[in-house]
């Protein structure tokens, strides 16, 4: 009985693990481990070092005031560390992929404003540095 009750907590934390990795998808970007986010959408983010510290730029100058990035303590907004890991998305609970953040930042849900003033560039640059969180 206890092996069968530790047989199924071990295939259902490998099965969960698996699902919100989607099935081990992970990739290095310099020092930082981080998932892909372009699964079934054709937005193609950047993974090169330049992109990663242009994002880093732009959320430190639009995003921190309201965004924890290495945390997930809430602050204004979410606290964004892992993000791309997530399977939802904090506070809409729409699926966490680079589709959803980037219409989160140009056509925000809730309280967030709008940065659509932002180019597309911008802001793939931005998600390039959420998935490094």
């Amino acid at each position: 009985m206890l092996a069968s009750v530790t047989l199924l907590t071990l295939l259902t934390s490998s099965g969960y693990y698996l699902l919100i990795t989607e099935f081990g998808t992970f990739k290095n970007i310099g020092n930082h481990r981080t998932q892909t986010l372009i699964e079934a959408t054709s937005i193609k983010i950047p993974t090169d070092t330049e992109s990663i510290k242009k994002g880093k730029d732009i959320f430190s100058q639009k995003c921190f005031f309201c965004h924890e990035a290495h945390s997930r303590d809430k602050t204004v907004g979410p606290g964004l560390k892992g993000i791309s890991r997530e399977p939802c998305l904090p506070v809409s609970k729409k699926p966490s992929n680079a589709e959803n953040i980037i219409n989160q930042i140009k056509n925000p849900y809730k309280d967030m404003p709008s940065f659509s003033y932002l180019s597309d560039d911008e802001i793939k640059n931005i998600v390039a540095f959420l998935n490094t969180l």
